[in-house]
């Protein structure tokens, strides 16, 4: 099986996955508080009732710029970071201080 049939295996099962998930949700969630959508009075995040439409929306820019940021350092600062590591071509890294590799990591990833 060649590369691009795997690719495309994998979001097959993956749109079966979230249409199944989705279909149960809808049928037997129907009545739950856990699956609403918008501003209600008991949806509380972190410590904080989203009641309002601009709660809401303020909450859902939250979330997008937080995926942002994560997409973004990883898909720029961590193959940076690694390949430099795992580099087999080099022999002595001298980009990064050792102090560079024991911090960063950690930041970028919490």
């Amino acid at each position: 099986m060649n590369q691009l049939n795997k690719v495309r295996l994998c979001l097959f099962l993956n749109t079966c996955l979230v249409v199944f998930i989705g279909f149960y949700i809808t049928n037997f969630a129907s009545d739950s508080k856990y699956f609403r959508f918008g501003p209600n009075d008991d949806f509380i995040f972190i410590s904080v009732q989203i009641d309002t439409t601009q709660k809401y929306c303020s909450l859902l820019t939250l979330i997008f710029v937080n995926d942002v940021v994560r997409v973004v350092i990883q898909e720029f600062g961590s193959p940076v970071l690694f390949m430099n590591v795992y580099n087999p071509d080099k022999k002595e890294i001298t980009e990064f201080s050792k102090l560079h590799y024991i911090f960063m990591p950690i930041l970028c990833f919490y």
